[in-house]
């Protein structure tokens, strides 16, 4: 029985040195795997760290420059609440204590706010939809800007990677670069820059109308132009949906003559003023930056369809932002605008975000890809 024991304790004890030293030498181990494993992705997790830093400090609005014209506009309010009380003017003051209470809750501003029982107000309330208007600009801009800066230090990390023979890590850089102007900030981004500079050139169009308009006419004209109220009948619409229902079958419609390269069927889909006086060579053009794919060899494997759609507050502009299937994955393209005319929807393409030369030709090398087989063993030197 002894000896048994005795046996059994050896055993044990073997055993238990077998462990110890299989345990030192996986301790050991564990440094060289985590280098291993960390190092090709180490730039690449600073970079996308840095990235989500800033982009989250763009995201969030200047609260303090915010703050700043809510208080210039709630100090006129005061004013204003100031002036028709002491005038008497009940139903005004009440006007004016409404406005109050509904800012002091909501903190915006509209262009369906403005007021239209105090005058007085209108001023200062376009004031703060500009000046709040503008900061949200200013950040859409700089939110473009660190998301292209961030794009090329991925481009470059890709072909770093790869000349490293680093085939995992440069995948991870081009998946990262390839989704990044699917997302959502970006998006939006581009869809609120299109859309105030759209607006600010059909101001500046109205306001050049209305100059020329008022420098040209004589007594004559005017008078004659008296009769002329029948003009100011509104057109009847062509279709009963919503108008993003319309927007998105004239799309279809539309996507269908593009993919064709039917010009002369696609100018039915086109605003119609345009059309009048653009030439086919014009128009060419015009689809050539609005489909910038357009301008790349022909692929039967090429689908294009709507990312999202802005309708306008008065229902009479949209944004359209349109994407590609190419690389076995949905590609963003330009924004595109839409104008409800003569009845219906058209597509401007006098006002088209063109494509930049760098990101047609990555369009271009997607069309290329071949499909990647995931399950493929990675061939080691």
């Amino acid at each position: 029985m002894r000896m048994v024991d005795a046996g059994k304790k050896l055993q044990c004890s073997v055993l238990k040195v077998a462990l110890r030293a299989l345990f030192s030498v996986y301790l050991l181990s564990l440094p060289l795997l985590a280098a291993n494993d960390d190092q090709p992705n180490a730039v690449f997790f600073r970079l996308k760290t840095t990235y989500e830093k800033e982009l989250q400090k763009l995201s969030s609005p200047d609260l303090e420059e915010i703050v700043s014209e809510q208080d210039k506009y709630l100090a006129a309010l005061k004013n204003i609440q100031k002036k028709v009380q002491t005038a008497g003017e009940l139903e005004r003051l009440l006007a004016v204590n409404k406005e109050i209470d509904r800012f002091s809750m909501a903190r915006k501003i509209t262009a369906d706010d403005l007021s239209k029982d105090v005058p007085e107000l209108i001023p200062f309330q376009k004031a703060y939809i500009k000046a709040t208007g503008k900061l949200s600009i200013e950040r859409a801009r700089k939110i473009l800007t660190l998301a292209e800066n961030f794009e090329k230090a991925l481009d470059s990390l890709q072909v770093s990677l790869t000349k490293k023979d680093d085939v995992r890590g440069a995948v991870e850089a081009k998946t990262e670069k390839d989704s990044l102007t699917n997302s959502a900030e970006l998006m939006e981004a581009r869809a609120l820059i299109l859309e105030t500079e759209a607006q600010a050139a059909k101001e500046k169009q109205s306001e050049t109308n209305t100059v020329e308009t008022l420098a040209q006419k004589n007594p004559t004209e005017k008078a004659a132009a008296k009769p002329a109220i029948a003009n100011n009948v509104p057109v009847k619409k062509k279709y009963s949906d919503s108008p993003e229902k319309r927007i998105n079958q004239r799309f279809e419609d539309l996507s269908k003559c593009i993919m064709k390269q039917d010009f002369s069927q696609a100018a039915k889909f086109v605003n119609p003023a345009y059309v009048k006086t653009a030439d086919a060579n014009k128009l060419r053009r015009g689809f050539m930056d609005a489909f910038p794919f357009l301008q790349l060899p022909e692929s039967s494997s090429r689908k294009i369809r709507i990312a999202s759609l802005k309708i306008n507050d008065k229902a009479d502009t949209a944004t359209l932002i349109q994407e590609l299937w190419a690389g076995y994955q949905w590609n963003p393209l330009p924004a595109n605008k839409w104008i409800e005319t003569e009845g219906d929807w058209y597509l401007d393409i006098s006002e088209v975000e063109k494509m930049r030369p760098g990101d047609l030709i990555r369009l271009e090398r997607a069309e290329q890809t071949k499909p990647w087989n995931r399950r493929s063993p990675r061939i080691s030197r």
